[in-house]
């Protein structure tokens, strides 16, 4: 049996046990659209609109609201506003995204943005590229909340300025930094399931110096994470009825030295090392480890030329084994280097143009016929404001791999302001995945002769400040083509092949507002996506929701007591290929409160699922009940 690392999506599980708990099928999508459109009344939530900074849509600063691209900003004060307990608790239900997690905190978990494969996800930690290449994909339910300063998605395909795995979007994490002067900071935290978390560190900045070191520990009795199945190909292949628990110990440290007026550099690393119990007859206990580094240098030439040289490094570690005797161990190593030029050409143009390389390599027991491979790529970006009122940027890039040869993507974006409230984007492009270690050499599994899996996106936006808020509109259509699924059909057991196409369509609604002192979040996303032509054409990709509805609510009750909300609701779901297994919508409902004893010191208490509803996100993985959290604060 293969282990739980090499499966491209969460492992397929078995039937689903009905529920009342769940919602009609209708979804009563109606109501709640008209709940978000009507509720809503001027942004200052999730995401920020106006003076935040957006790097990741264009690999270069700009301010976030005359980006051409769907984009959403989570900063540090909304994830302590929000009070979630994970990463993909944050992300949840957010405009075009469900995450799914097999079992409670710290399990195996994936994202599906905008209806594409879990793997079609690019994640970015401080610039730097992470990712396991064996599994394709990134575990970033070990990333902990408490070293997140901010976190930038871009959704839509950006293989034009990043290279594989940017189908659906790019997520780039950026751990913690920026203060003035020299800020300390402290949490700890206790909640159910015997949950405690410890949280302390530092952040300063001079003339020409800026730096922050935060240290970051979590642990948890946890969950029975599967409800078990002694049937094969069902559920976790075994009965495990006990508590699967999860410790995570992280440290991260950055630091800014401006040389001279016109050179500064960057360097970062973050260090995470975690302990996790699961059910699984192959396994059921991993001790995993993600390391990041990097480092950077801008040199300003001038005001209108500058040179960014940038070098990093992720590693990705797992150990396995099975009530304590060892099972295996796999590794990836990802090497990344690059150099980008900044040149303004006119007043309102610029030209980006740059160089990436990029070397795997695996490690660990299994005998992999391959384990190293080699990405080099040219890119270039121009963008320019012209006319008073329009907006263009234009993508290309060139990939050089050693497993597959090359692969050139691109875009263009284009934008029209009708006034200074209203903007019109239009957008083309195409995007790919390079096929994952397991996927083309795992021993008597892996095709060597997988294509890269393609996609061709097309899409409309629209965005309007008003006296009610800002709002946007984004619909979108992305076919991906050279699905990597599993052939049955290849000996000796069948593996992965090139076999299926997939249609993404889709409309993502956001308003920002606030109405008094109270804060209003909605997003509503409407999505179909589809397999396109094969056996099963026409039926639902695995676990993604047809709908999915989020409303976060915040209002102060006094200058120092603020109480919110949080609720979430997603449409049936299948559990794979042949839409035989249901997974039953569900709608939660998670309340918060913060109190401010001092103008430093804060007290936060929430309650998820408040009304204990029982759901899955993988069929007969179980999802924490009604649970709490206490937290004391501490910054300046």
């Amino acid at each position: 049996m293969l282990p739980m690392h090499f499966f491209k999506m969460d492992r397929p599980a078995g039937r689903r046990v009905n529920g009342s708990c769940y919602v009609s099928s209708k979804f009563k999508f109606s109501i709640l659209a008209l709940a978000l459109i009507g509720a809503s009344a001027n942004a200052q939530d999730v995401i920020k609109v106006g003076d935040t900074v957006l790097v990741t849509g264009t690999r270069s600063i700009e301010g976030q609201d005359p980006s051409l691209v769907a984009n959403t900003v989570i900063t540090r004060t909304d994830i302590e506003r929000l009070q979630p307990r994970s990463l993909g608790d944050l992300l949840q239900a957010s405009a075009g995204i469900t995450t799914t997690r097999m079992g409670g905190m710290g399990k195996e978990s994936s994202m599906f943005l905008r209806g594409t494969e879990s793997d079609h996800v690019l994640f970015l930690i401080d610039g730097v590229r992470v990712g396991s290449a064996t599994a394709g994909k990134e575990a970033f339910q070990d990333i902990p909340l408490d070293q997140i300063d901010r976190i930038e998605i871009v959704r839509g395909p950006f293989s034009s300025l990043y290279g594989s795995d940017a189908i659906g979007g790019v997520v780039q994490i950026f751990t913690r930094k920026d203060a003035t002067g020299v800020r300390p900071n402290f949490s700890v935290a206790v909640g159910s399931n015997n949950y405690r978390s410890l949280s302390a560190g530092v952040a300063g900045s001079t003339e020409r110096t800026r730096f922050g070191v935060n240290f970051a520990h979590t642990d948890t009795d946890g969950i029975n994470a599967c409800r078990g199945s002694g049937t094969l190909f069902k559920g976790c292949y075994t009965d495990e009825p006990d508590r699967d628990g999860y410790t995570n110990n992280s440290v991260s440290a950055n630091g800014t030295v401006k040389w001279t007026d016109r050179v500064t550099s960057n360097a970062t690393a973050l260090f995470i090392k975690g302990k996790n119990d699961f059910d699984g007859s192959y396994s059921n206990h991993a001790d995993v480890e993600q390391h990041v580094f990097g480092l950077d240098t801008r040199v300003s030439f001038n005001p209108r030329a500058s040179l960014l040289v940038k070098v990093g490094q992720s590693f990705d570690d797992s150990i396995s084994s099975h009530n304590g005797k060892y099972v295996g161990s796999v590794s990836s190593r990802r090497a990344s280097a690059g150099l980008q030029g900044e040149f303004a050409v006119a007043d309102a143009s610029k030209l980006i143009v740059g160089w990436d390389g990029l070397r795997d390599r695996i490690g660990g027991d299994t005998n992999f016929a391959s384990r190293q491979r080699y990405n080099r790529a040219l890119y270039s970006q121009f963008s320019t404001h012209f006319a008073e009122r329009h907006d263009l940027q234009l993508n290309a890039r060139r990939d050089d791999n050693s497993q597959f040869g090359g692969k050139t993507t691109g875009s263009i974006i284009w934008g029209l302001a009708f006034d200074s409230r209203t903007k019109l984007t239009l957008s083309a492009g195409t995007a790919y995945k390079a096929p994952s270690f397991n996927e083309l050499y795992y021993p008597y599994y892996g095709n060597p002769n997988l294509k890269p899996e393609s996609a061709r996106n097309i899409e409309v936006g629209l965005t309007r400040k008003s006296l009610y808020g800002t709002w946007s509109a984004h619909a979108f259509q992305n076919k991906v083509d050279n699905l990597i699924a599993h052939d049955s059909s290849l000996p000796p057991y069948g593996g992965p092949n090139n076999i299926d196409h997939a249609l993404l369509r889709g409309l993502e609604l956001q308003h920002q507002a606030r109405a008094g002192d109270l804060q209003l979040n909605s997003q509503l996303t409407f999505l179909s996506p589809k397999q396109d032509g094969g056996m099963y054409d026409g039926k639902l990709l695995p676990r993604r929701a047809k709908n999915m509805a989020r409303i976060d609510a915040d209002y102060p009750l006094s200058d120092r007591f603020r109480v919110g909300g949080t609720f979430m609701a997603l449409s049936k779901r299948y559990e794979e290929l042949a839409n035989r297994t249901a997974l039953g919508g569900y709608g939660r409902l998670d309340l918060r409160t913060s109190y401010a004893l001092t103008p430093s010191w804060r007290l936060d208490a929430s309650v998820e699922n408040v009304f204990n509803r029982f759901y899955e996100s993988a069929s007969w993985y179980n999802e924490p009940g009604r649970n709490w959290l206490l937290t004391l604060r501490y910054s300046q």
